[in-house]
């Protein structure tokens, strides 16, 4: 069954909106740890992010968003990126796995995924439960409004 998840569109703290829509991707940071391919578990991330200098805090987020960009998305699953800058919530669904672009190291943005745009609302239309829902500040994680999101990229509601 399809999950929700929201992805920011700042990989490593570069705004991304126009790229993702564009290239039809959503992406996250984190360059220079290589491809995550080969990583099972949520210890294997965390052993390929920690540096000396890791604070249990960063290091235990930074692992949360990896993991679960790289091993819980899906293809099938929707995805919404709130674009602050706009003002707008993009809606689309997952349609590959994980994918280690090299060539984006240098962008900053090598863990991609391919999506298939369907939709944008203004946020200011999202309901009570659904503007909070977006407030969260990680980089990746479920949205619990499901059948909302299927609402909103079945029946193309939206710009």
């Amino acid at each position: 069954m399809s999950r929700a998840w929201v992805v920011r569109p700042y990989p490593h703290h570069i705004y991304r909106m126009q790229e993702f829509l564009d290239e039809n991707m959503i992406a996250i940071g984190w360059p220079g740890i290589g491809d995550l391919s080969d990583l099972i578990s949520r210890e294997d991330f965390k052993e390929a992010l920690r540096t000396p200098d890791s604070s249990p805090g960063e290091l235990g987020q930074a692992t949360g968003n990896l993991f679960r960009f790289v091993r819980e998305l899906e293809p099938a699953d929707y995805v919404l990126v709130p674009d602050d800058r706009r003002g707008d919530v993009y809606f689309g669904v997952v349609t590959s796995d994980y994918m280690y672009v090299v060539d984006d190291e240098e962008r900053s943005c090598p863990h991609q995924r391919n999506v298939n745009w369907k939709n944008s609302v203004p946020r200011q239309l999202l309901t009570g439960g659904n503007w909070s829902a977006l407030r969260g500040r990680l980089t990746v994680f479920e949205f619990s409004h499901l059948d909302d999101v299927r609402g909103r990229v079945l029946t193309r509601h939206g710009r």
